[in-house]
């Protein structure tokens, strides 16, 4: 049985953005519809089921938080699939609102499309597993975890501790490169917060290190760091990273990306236990078959 690719809506009032987002997804293998306005979109919300909404803010008319306030009220139109919101609109404020209004995440244009692309599949994959799970996925989504926080600043880490304890987190500190990796290897760490700019080992070699062994690659992390530019960014997600804060940080940026990641990897530590189980059972099954 051929496996249908997933689908999602492009909404922009911007005609160029529109259908340079779109012929990027559909070379990525999504099937994909686009709305000029806040108002299209949610006509062709009431008539089609999207995988996911990818929701500029500012357009006339009905803008993205109209859309976000009118889904939120009926949830059902959308059929509860995630939001992403794109804009050029990197205020606080505009951030914490939709956040609060039920998106699951928000990217700032102009982005490499290298870092949409790895929320998209983020977001598309915990969707595909809590499908699978069932009710089983209901434990995943408010399971805190243990966050190990690298940063050889002692002040960034402790307020990205006392950021992290506030979302019921419970953080881990490490001052530098050698120290995270040390701590990883005593295990129970389920996210790691990595800056980039250390001495010794900085955090691209801690990452490629993280990612390069059998114990540590199915980690999910987090690089978070004063660089802004492009390249430092793609470089990071080439050596697999999950994601790229810069500093100073949102802290409804912060906690909706950390939960993401929390949450996948709760999904995926659930299905792994699911699919050992069904294989013990079909093992059981084998072994007491008749011969």
């Amino acid at each position: 049985m051929r496996k249908l690719r997933a689908t999602i809506l492009v909404v922009d009032d911007n005609a160029v953005n529109r259908d340079m987002l779109s012929r990027r997804l559909l070379r990525e293998g999504y099937t994909v519809a686009t709305a000029g306005t806040g108002t299209a979109a949610l006509e062709i919300m009431d008539v089609e089921r999207f995988d996911l909404i990818l929701l500029d803010l500012m357009m006339p008319e009905l803008d993205g938080f109209g859309v976000l306030q009118r889904l939120a009220r009926s949830p059902s139109t959308a059929g509860g699939a995630p939001i992403i919101v794109l804009t050029a609109s990197s205020d606080r404020d505009s951030v914490t609102k939709c956040i609060h209004l039920g998106a699951v995440d928000y990217v700032v244009k102009p982005f490499e499309f290298v870092s949409l692309k790895s929320r998209i599949w983020r977001c598309l994959e915990s969707a595909r597993l809590s499908d699978r799970l069932g009710p089983e996925a209901m434990t995943a989504a408010g399971n805190p975890g243990t966050v190990l926080i690298v940063d050889d600043n002692a002040i960034n880490r402790e307020l990205l501790t006392a950021r992290l304890a506030h979302f019921g987190c419970t953080p881990v500190g490490a001052e530098n490169g050698e120290a995270a990796l040390t701590r990883l290897r005593e295990g129970d760490i389920d996210l790691v917060l990595l800056d980039i700019m250390m001495p010794g080992t900085d955090g691209y070699e801690v990452l490629k290190r993280i990612k390069g062994q059998d114990a540590t690659r199915h980690l999910p992390v987090i690089m978070i760091s004063a660089l802004t530019d492009a390249e430092a960014s793609v470089r990071c997600f080439e050596l697999g990273a999950d994601d790229f804060i810069t500093k100073p940080f949102n802290a409804a940026e912060l906690s909706a990306r950390v939960r993401a990641c929390l949450k996948l990897k709760r999904l995926q530590d659930q299905d792994a236990v699911r699919r050992a189980r069904l294989r013990d059972l079909a093992e059981q099954g084998a072994q007491l078959a008749p011969r």
